[in-house]
């Protein structure tokens, strides 16, 4: 992003003039003067300086360097009075003669006006060479900070040197609001968006007009999820200027956050009128459409991302979630691989792997996956949600219910971390802990499956608490909420599906969702248990004996459990 100029040139020749420098004395200089006539010129040139007669004090200066041309302190008056009659060049030759002719005591503040010069001129390079000689030197006080750090961060020499000399201007008033606003930019930059929120706060605080600083602000916010506050910056700016696309895109991230899918749509379509062919905003509107179940313009929205960056990762996790959601888990197996490879060192495309192998039934490969991700990102709470579900699937509840507890505990407001704690405090009889999570997913829930699956985890705390009816009218509410429009039920949607229905004794529905389970994931084993459940309960005595056959090889327990049922001992998990 391209940091906009906050001084015209002119301005800044007359303000470093009058901040950085002091009118010259003649008795000031330390070096052996040849002649007197340059000192008492020189004198002239101080007094002329110091009423800001510029014109005066150039030609008592001029007179006092043609009697010595090497007189440091009429060098740098003259340097001054010419850069206050707008003459960098001029001013530029009179300052090297000082430079030149070091050590001396104006060496530091030639070199700062040096700079000032430079940059006004539109040379970043030589104003950052210049007032890095003299920062060493001594203070260049919050001009030179100021000028130094902003010719830094336009000639891209270091955000770190950039960063040092805009906090040591930004105390100043009249550099205090784009000094914030460029350190706030560069901490963006460095990804340390909670560090940039307190500098991007105070430039707003004193130009709440400034558009920019209202838009990074906005991302600052955005960056550390605090999407509200996002939101309000962010509408702020685009109310200020309507034409930036990173304002429009912005919002639409910030409404992708707050599951505000249309308003999702509208801002990323305005950021695409600005840039049409952006493959950020075309993976923004991409992943609300998804959401949307709008899922033909969803994958061609994809797909132009793709044809821009192929090997943008941000639209192939996208176009993975799109499969998901789609029920095509193949697709989203390849879209997952294909992520994986391009980045394999992002927990994102680390976690959707794991995700989609286990989804398939291949729970070792899913872990291995998350695994990895958990190495790369330790605090991010996806992979731990996901690693949580697959030990819930190997049947080890403890070792689930510390991967549960740490998403709920990373994400605390998102729905599918309090249903996974609350599912697991289920399988380990902890019910009173799991009705309370499982409300609280209830309560945040996004989405019917989200609502599904907290009802059925409400019930099932319900049933083994002893308040039956309250659970047969739960069990009801998950059914209701699973068989919603929305996305594709996965595998273990549909298995909880099946087994709202089997406790409310519904078999034929109950049935038909274990199969559809049990197809997409052929070794789910607690699937194929309740399977051969129900076939037993409806009289199909070959239906069941087959799940029992498939179960001798999956899962031994299992099998001896559904073959006492049939062996003429019923009873429904």
């Amino acid at each position: 992003m391209k940091i906009p100029k906050t001084f015209a040139a002119a301005c800044i020749l007359v303000l470093a003039a009058l901040l950085l420098t002091s009118a010259p004395s003649a008795t000031a200089a330390t070096f052996p003067q040849k002649t007197a006539e340059a000192d008492r010129q020189a004198q002239k040139g101080a007094e002329h300086l110091g009423r800001k007669d510029w014109k005066r004090a150039a030609e008592s200066y001029q007179k006092a360097v043609r009697a010595d041309a090497r007189h440091v302190e009429a060098n740098y008056g003259l340097g001054v009075a010419h850069m206050n009659l707008k003459q960098p060049t001029e001013a530029l030759a009179a300052f090297s003669n000082v430079i030149a002719a070091q050590p001396n005591p104006r060496v530091k503040d030639a070199l700062v006006n040096t700079g000032l010069i430079h940059f006004a001129a539109g040379r970043a390079k030589e104003a950052a060479d210049a007032l890095g000689l003299a920062a060493p030197l001594g203070d260049i006080g919050a001009v030179g900070h100021y000028f130094l750090g902003k010719a830094y961060l336009q000639t891209e020499r270091g955000d770190d040197a950039a960063l040092d000399s805009l906090r040591r201007a930004a105390s100043d008033p009249q550099f205090a609001q784009d000094a914030n606003f460029s350190v706030g930019y560069l901490l963006l930059k460095k990804n340390q968006s909670k560090e940039a929120v307190a500098p991007l706060e105070q430039a707003v605080r004193l130009n709440a007009q400034h558009a920019p600083s209202q838009m990074l602000l906005g991302n600052a916010y955005l960056a550390a999820e605090r999407y509200e506050e996002a939101h309000t910056a962010l509408r702020a700016a685009a109310a200020l200027d309507p034409k930036q696309f990173h304002t429009h895109f912005g919002l639409g991230v910030v409404h992708l956050g707050l599951y505000r899918n249309e308003e999702a749509v509208a801002a990323f379509t305005a950021a695409l009128q600005l840039q049409p062919s952006s493959p950020e905003a075309l993976t923004g509107i991409g992943n609300a459409y998804t959401r949307l179940n709008r899922y033909r313009e969803a994958d061609d929205a994809f797909a132009r991302a793709l044809a821009q960056k192929p090997d943008m990762l941000d639209a192939l996790l996208g176009r993975g979630v799109l499969h998901y959601s789609q029920g095509q888990y193949q697709k989203l197996a390849e879209a997952a691989q294909a992520a994986a490879r391009v980045a394999p060192q992002s927990a994102a495309a680390q976690t959707l792997l794991g995700a989609a192998l286990a989804t398939a039934g291949d729970m070792q490969g899913g872990a291995r996956a998350v695994r990895e991700a958990l190495r790369l990102e330790p605090d991010n709470y996806w992979p731990h949600h996901v690693l949580g579900f697959i030990l819930v699937r190997e049947d080890k509840p403890k070792e689930a219910l510390a991967e549960a507890q740490t998403a709920a505990r990373l994400r605390p407001a998102y729905p599918e971390t309090q249903n996974l704690l609350a599912y697991v405090l289920n399988q380990l009889g902890q019910h009173q802990e799991a009705l309370q999570a499982a409300q609280e997913a209830l309560r945040l829930k996004r989405e019917p499956a989200d609502e599904g699956w907290a009802h059925y985890n409400i019930a099932t705390s319900q049933e083994k608490l002893g308040r039956a009816e309250e659970a047969r009218a739960s069990y009801g509410a998950a059914i209701k909420a699973y068989n919603q429009g929305g996305r594709t039920l996965d595998p273990d949607d549909l298995y909880l599906m099946g087994n709202a229905y089997l406790r409310l004794e519904q078999d034929a529905p109950a049935i038909k969702a274990f199969q559809q389970a049990i197809k997409v994931r052929p070794n789910f084993a607690q699937a194929r248990y309740n399977l051969g459940v129900a076939y037993f309960a409806t009289g199909n005595r070959k239906g069941a004996q087959e799940e029992h056959t498939a179960l001798r090889r999956l899962d031994p327990a299992r099998a001896a459990k559904l073959q006492a049922i049939i062996g003429g001992r019923p009873g429904r998990k």
